[in-house]
């Protein structure tokens, strides 16, 4: 008896073959269910929620409430993208020519990617360092209230951190884009052998 699941069959998709997909897959057909239409509910209505009790247990001040709600607009923004990330998925692969076809396509331009990042990620580094020794040299600013909480070290370490978290940010979205679209694409070409209102 398999426990595989019916749509990698009908995906003529081996179970392992892209792991990340098939769990990501498997997230969007258990939440189409009856079952998960509560999770759903508590989904939408948990940033304007959160934002509330932030407001009346955290922080009131407009500057933290536009920060807070920045990041939990983000976070279900981050979900909705999964969401619509199933349901690219969860259309056909075509046939086993284009599978054949797109399957290097996939792994060069991922191997094309991370080799262009690990060079990156070396120049981030060493720009990081760079930033660190700059702002550990330069004069505090005069009169700015940070220099009570901070040293000239500590905001040195700070900015170099920042840097690097920024730099991190980018190369992650610059892999999701290339992740998303080479999986796409196949989708798109097998749904134009048939209809292209649906390929669009």
């Amino acid at each position: 008896m398999s426990s595989q699941p019916k749509h990698f069959k009908n995906h003529n998709q081996k179970l392992n073959e892209d792991p990340i997909a098939d769990l990501i897959l498997m997230w969007y057909k258990r939440m189409q269910s009856e079952a998960f239409k509560p999770i759903k509910l508590g989904a939408l209505a948990f940033g304007p929620v959160t934002v509330l009790l932030f407001s009346l247990f955290v922080s009131n001040t407009t500057a933290n409430l536009i920060a807070f709600s920045a990041f939990t607009i983000s976070a279900m923004f981050i979900g909705f993208s999964i969401w619509l990330l199933g349901q690219i998925l969860d259309h056909h692969t075509g046939t086993r020519g284009m599978q054949e076809v797109a399957d290097p396509i996939r792994e060069g331009s991922e191997g094309f990617f991370m080799t262009q990042y690990g060079t990156i990620a070396k120049l981030a580094v060493a720009c990081s360092i760079g930033l660190f020794f700059i702002y550990t040299l330069r004069e505090p600013v005069a009169g700015s209230e940070l220099n009570i909480y901070f040293s000239t070290t500590g905001m040195a370490f700070i900015t170099s951190i920042s840097f690097l978290i920024g730099a991190t940010c980018s190369a992650v979205s610059g892999y999701a884009g290339i992740w998303v679209s080479v999986r796409a694409n196949i989708r798109v070409a097998a749904a134009a052998r048939n209809d292209y209102n649906e390929a669009l």
